[in-house]
């Protein structure tokens, strides 16, 4: 799961290795979809921070051609931080990535690219039915909206 955050807080002089790694890690099949554990986030296992920073490593990955990498991992943060007392900062960043790649996971599980279940997105349905005019809350509104479509 670091692998991924890494690239939300790359420093100019560390950014060209980082992505040739990144890189060279995806073609050899060592970073795998649906393996990322969100508890590992920041190696503490403890309460997740960080989740903008997470939303952008995650945009720039599923633009480098990962999205199979991070979707899952993505809903999976937005569903603990449903768990806390409050939305976790940086909630919104996520959601709104969801939603901003969710035609991209829409068409691969048409051609049978992307399980099903890839779609199901419970956290996002849970966040969705939330009171309040949060960013995160609209963003899940339209996921939901562009869902039932």
């Amino acid at each position: 799961m670091n692998w991924i955050a890494v690239f939300g807080r790359l420093s100019d002089e560390n950014a060209g290795d980082a992505l040739k790694a990144n890189r060279e890690a995806w073609e050899r099949g060592l970073l795998l979809p649906g393996l990322a554990d969100i508890s590992y986030l920041d190696w503490s296992g403890g309460e997740l921070s960080n989740l903008a920073n997470l939303a952008v490593a995650m945009d720039f990955m599923a633009n480098e051609g990962m999205l199979s990498l991070v979707w899952k991992a993505a809903c999976d943060t937005v569903e603990q931080s449903l768990k806390m007392p409050r939305i976790l900062a940086g909630t919104a960043e996520l959601v709104k990535f969801l939603r901003d790649y969710l035609d991209e996971v829409i068409l691969a599980v048409e051609k049978k690219l992307a399980p099903k279940e890839a779609l199901e997105m419970k956290p996002i349905r849970t966040l969705a039915e939330k009171r309040g005019s949060s960013k995160s809350v609209s963003y899940a509104k339209e996921i939901l909206e562009k869902l039932a479509s």
